[in-house]
């Protein structure tokens, strides 16, 4: 699991996500470990080590436009496939909305796919 959206409590900038999200998964018989994306890069590593997958939430806008996000993400998905080719075992990541845009942002060196179209043009396009 992996925990973004950011909320002030107590002062402090905090990161949370939906309880519905750990509650899916965990109906499929998951067990939720939360992941903080503000580690540092060797604590990050160490960490994917012990998990079996990686689910990555976006629940808002902010998970697409943090670098800091997208790059752990980035961290993710270039262990994970290092993972799955030399060690022969699978580690699934998964983005959910946001979480996926992310890693598809992750990937990509020019970000031109992204470009915001307007949101008079998707209504227009919808009628």
């Amino acid at each position: 699991m992996w925990l973004r959206d950011e909320t002030v409590y107590n002062n402090e900038w905090a990161t949370f996500f939906e309880a519905s999200h750990a509650e899916y998964l965990q109906a499929g018989g998951a067990r939720v470990v939360p992941v903080d994306y503000r580690m540092n890069d060797q604590e990050f590593m160490e960490l994917l080590t012990q998990l079996n997958g990686l689910y990555i939430p976006g629940d808002t806008k902010d998970t697409f436009d943090d670098e800091q996000f997208i790059y752990a993400v980035k961290l993710a998905l270039d262990w994970s496939q290092q993972h799955n080719m030399q060690e022969g075992k699978h580690f699934p990541v998964i983005g959910n909305s946001y979480g996926m845009l992310a890693m598809l942002k992750s990937q990509l060196p020019n970000l031109s796919p992204f470009k915001d179209i307007g949101f008079e043009q998707v209504h227009a396009a919808l009628q």
